[in-house]
This record gives structure tokens, sequence and C-alpha cells, in this order.
């Protein structure tokens, strides 16, 4: 049994280290809306799992690809109401600051 754990143990040494981020939230977008400034596009998401909080971690997903990654959104606004985050069920418009590629589909993950 000793030989098992020292092999085991040799063989971990060799492995790299990955650091995979925690999903916490998840939307899918449903669709898109062009913004008051005409230069801005909203994401109208429906939130999938966990609850999305305005100052989260983000990435966008799009065919199993990760496309961007950033750190707040600029808003989130539930029917005309900004909110600090949302949860599982509910809708939402999402507004990411000089993000203007949203696609029905894509996926918005926070970790």
């Amino acid at each position: 049994y000793s030989l098992f754990d020292s092999l085991k143990e040799e063989a971990e040494a060799f492995m790299p280290v990955v650091n995979m981020p925690v999903v916490s939230a998840s939307c899918v977008v449903k669709q898109t809306f062009v913004g008051s400034d005409k230069d801005s596009l909203i994401a109208g998401c429906e939130v999938k799992t966990g609850t999305m909080t305005r100052q989260a971690l983000y990435r966008i997903v799009r065919d199993n690809q990760v496309i961007f990654k950033g750190t707040g959104f600029s808003s989130i606004r539930h029917f005309k109401d900004e909110v600090e985050q949302i949860g599982a069920g509910k809708e939402c418009g999402i507004h990411i600051s000089g993000y203007t590629d949203f696609k029905e589909g894509d996926v918005i993950e926070t970790y």
C-alpha cells in the first residue's frame, strides 16, 4: 500500500495546479435592446441559477467559449428599477459599459 501512496504523491507533484472559478450564478440572454444613449446594448436575461450581484466578477460564454471577462456590471435592472442583485427565476436587463456584442443564447456567469 505504501508503494501506491508513494506513486500517487509523485504523480501529483507533476500535475499542474488548476484554479477554476466556482460559478455562483448564471443567466441566459433572451433578447437584446438598444440603450437610451443609442451606443449601448442591454442584455435582457433570465437568471437560471444563484443570485446575480452587480459588483461580481463575471464572464460571458458563447458556444462553450469564454468570450469576455470583467468586474462589476454597469447596471442591473428589474423592470425599471435599478437593483444590486437579482435571484434565480427572475428577468433583468444587464448593461456592461463598453461591451456591445451580446447575442441571444449567451450565458453570463458570475464567480
